[in-house]
């Protein structure tokens, strides 16, 4: 899908418009790392797929706007021209078309879109235009079997670094098969951490297969567990802590990249995004975007009636807050108190009814009235 056409120069860099601008950095965003570089298959890197995906889309966009035919219909050889055209070489150009061709075995064509009938190679301008090109990257890099392991590395790098930053010490480890991707002391009570970098689920089909890779994360966060906690002394001297030390409790954590819209509390094991955890560790505000006048504000607020040890006044933070947050992390709140859910049912010959659940507003935050410190 492409979003607009507009290029600037001085924040896109080498892009040919903005919208591969704003997919490099989505993909740098999930990937944890500024090196786009790294191959996925045989022929391309990141960056060149998400190129091959914006020209098509950009070709697609652009027919589309000046034909009513359903398909676009060009020779293999005007192809070749437009990836050359956009810094592809030849051979990698015919590399291209060879991998994106769609035969019997694929399942979508939006991760394969051209299909080639005799020499002529025939898109679908209509599903290409609305095709999102990082989903679609996404799911070509899990469907094709590629290494994706190094996101993890990345992204469990960069959440202990935050975790450093924010004054909280932690450590890897690793006993044999046994891996702690991050452990840390709060409060006197220890957190055995999971990390996962996984993409953000939007269709019902999407967060069905997420849950039940959370299952199998779950199962291997017990394992790790069991095993460190009958063997603390491999964490507890990496936290400088001397052999004597005990925790008042252990967590099990399993935390993700990816916004889930809750958390999941149950005895010791706590899943939920990473951030939620930062946001307590750091006071951080809630940050609301209002829209007045046609300007986009944000605006920095806090609840202290519902969470009042994020007050000034409360120095030190404990277990008790911690697990009160978590809970209900503000943000999360926040996202509820704005909406209501309401339920419609749509009759079928007036013998079945399907129940259809909605959102809406249940008012809209305006400057005036954003304050949220006695809500």
């Amino acid at each position: 899908m492409l979003i607009t056409n507009e290029f600037d120069e001085k924040n896109i860099e080498d892009c040919i418009c903005q919208d591969e601008f704003v997919y490099r950095e989505k993909m740098k965003r999930f990937f944890v790392t500024n090196n786009l570089n790294i191959k996925m298959g045989e022929n391309f890197t990141i960056e060149e797929w998400i190129r091959i995906f914006v020209i098509i889309s950009k070709v697609n966009t652009e027919y589309l706007e000046k034909n009513r035919y359903s398909i676009l219909i060009k020779t293999k050889k005007e192809w070749l021209k437009i990836f050359e055209k956009y810094g592809f070489k030849k051979d990698k150009a015919q590399k291209i078309i060879e991998e994106l061709k769609f035969n019997s075995n694929n399942t979508d064509i939006r991760e394969n879109p051209i299909i080639e009938y005799n020499k002529l190679c025939i898109t679908i301008p209509a599903i290409v235009w609305t095709t999102d090109i990082y989903e679609t990257l996404i799911n070509i890099f899990h469907s094709r079997n590629y290494q994706l392991n190094f996101k993890g590395v990345f992204f469990e790098e960069e959440v202990r670094k935050e975790f450093e930053n924010a004054g909280i010490k932690n450590c890897t480890c690793k006993v044999r098969q046994n891996e702690c991707d991050m452990a840390y002391i709060f409060d006197d009570c220890l957190f055995i951490c999971e990390l996962k970098n996984e993409f953000q689920p939007l269709t019902n089909m999407q967060w069905y297969r997420f849950y039940k890779k959370q299952e199998q994360h779950i199962i291997q966060l017990e394992r790790i567990y069991e095993f460190y906690k009958n063997n603390l002394e491999y964490i507890t001297t990496k936290l400088n802590k001397n052999k004597n030390w005990k925790p008042k409790k252990i967590y099990k954590v399993l935390m993700f990249s990816n916004y889930l819209g809750q958390t999941y509390i149950k005895d010791n094991l706590i899943v939920s995004n990473y951030n939620n955890i930062i946001n307590f560790i750091k006071k951080t505000p809630l940050c609301v975007n209002v829209m007045e006048d046609k300007n986009i504000y944000v605006v920095e607020t806090y609840n202290y009636q519902k969470y009042p040890y994020l007050s000034k006044e409360k120095t030190l933070l404990n277990i008790d807050d911690f697990i009160a947050y978590m809970r209900l992390p503000m943000s999360i709140w926040y996202q509820k108190e704005g909406y209501s859910e309401e339920k419609r049912y749509i009759g079928i010959k007036d013998k079945y009814l399907i129940e259809v659940k909605g959102y809406s507003y249940k008012q809209k935050f305006t400057i005036d009235n954003i304050d949220m410190h006695n809500v």
